[in-house]
């Protein structure tokens, strides 16, 4: 046992020892004057000791319970520290016991008139105080199935998404994303749906959802989509992109574009990263997200996909649009496999390659200079 936990022992171990001592001591003394005026001083020692003793015995019992605990989530693999509802439960259910156990031993009352006036008083305090109680049984509850711990992020309802920070006997304290603390009850939180995203330990799947003209093949788009997508991975590793056509609604295709977080604390950050590099290999495909309103679909500025291209590569930003639908009349497509070297540094080059569709790879910084074998993405 560690010195900290033998300080908190040691007060209550003695004090129960100092208690049990003086009980032991007056009783043959009140066994002898009773209550009378004689042995009046040893009755009253006789019963403050009883009650001081098993107090005493409560109050070690919680600090054992408290070092025990403590002493599990040191060890424990994930070292999440026990909720204080948990705590305050045994506390409770200890002293209690104590008071019981006062009046019956110490005091001598009968256990059928306990039972009586309990019964009755516990009646009127639940009826007065019935939803407090059902948030308190909720949090019990929630302590035996552990659903959540601290430092997971869950969302309770609509809205009300955080990391918990405190257990109590009636409210979980969530922290959002954006700091900000929500306190929830344990009845709300027991009593409807709830996802637990984990303590960033694991990752979990998550989608965005892009609608798309119906007009562009599935395939393309699906191409498109996916480019972007892993474009991001760049940025946040780990994403694991794929493309789904979830639905056809107003004349648009609906695509989830579905990638991996890491963290819900930063699943803004990768959704924000996703999206972005989706829009990104929409304007370079010559595309946009599909909007429905009463002028129809808005029109883009250019009239061909190697237009949009040469807009979006910043060498060709100065020119117009004459000039631009000059140069995309001179293109032509050039397809290349994943691996093969486009061109090498030093050879005399007659052209410029403006990169169309594909996603970059990760740099190799160990290749020959010159040489570049990743897929190539919209620029």
């Amino acid at each position: 046992m560690s010195n900290a936990s033998g300080r908190l022992l040691a007060g209550p171990a003695a004090f129960a020892g100092a208690s049990f001592a003086l009980f032991v001591a007056t009783s043959s003394l009140v066994a002898r004057f009773g209550l009378s005026p004689d042995g009046a001083a040893a009755a009253f020692l006789h019963y403050a000791s009883g009650i001081w003793m098993w107090l005493a015995l409560a109050w070690l019992a919680a600090r054992c319970c408290d070092a025990l605990l403590r002493r599990v989530a040191l060890v424990s693999r994930s070292g999440t520290p026990y909720p204080r509802l948990l705590t305050d439960l045994l506390r409770a259910a200890l002293f209690a016991a104590a008071a019981v156990t006062i009046l019956l031993f110490v005091f001598d009352q009968p256990a059928t008139g306990l039972v009586t006036v309990s019964s009755v008083v516990i009646a009127v305090i639940g009826f007065a105080l019935r939803n407090v109680i059902s948030d308190i049984f909720a949090g019990i509850a929630l302590g035996i199935d552990h659903p959540y711990r601290i430092g997971d992020w869950i969302e309770t309802t609509q809205g009300s998404a955080g990391k918990v920070s405190e257990i109590t006997w009636r409210t979980t304290r969530l922290i959002d994303r954006n700091g900000f603390v929500i306190i929830v009850p344990n009845g709300l939180a027991a009593g409807q749906r709830l996802i637990n995203y984990g303590d960033g330990e694991r990752d979990y799947r998550t989608a965005l959802r892009v609608p798309l003209d119906a007009r562009l093949a599935m395939a393309r788009a699906k191409r498109i989509l996916l480019s972007g997508a892993l474009d991001a991975g760049r940025f946040i590793g780990g994403l694991s992109p794929d493309v789904l056509l979830t639905e056809y609604a107003d004349g648009a295709s609906i695509y989830a574009v579905r990638f991996r977080v890491p963290d819900f604390g930063r699943e803004a950050g990768c959704r924000d990263q996703v999206a972005s590099r989706v829009l990104h290999a929409l304007h370079c495909a010559g595309q946009t997200i599909h909007q429905t309103n009463l002028c129809g679909p808005r029109e883009l500025p250019w009239t061909s996909p190697q237009q949009a291209l040469l807009s979006q590569v910043d060498l060709f930003r100065a020119f117009d649009t004459t000039e631009r639908a000059e140069l995309a009349a001179r293109m032509r497509c050039l397809e290349l496999q994943a691996g093969q070297t486009v061109m090498r540094q030093g050879d005399t080059g007659d052209y410029l390659c403006v990169c169309w569709r594909g996603h970059s790879g990760c740099r190799d910084r160990s290749q020959r200079p010159g040489t570049d074998t990743r897929p190539p993405r919209p620029r």
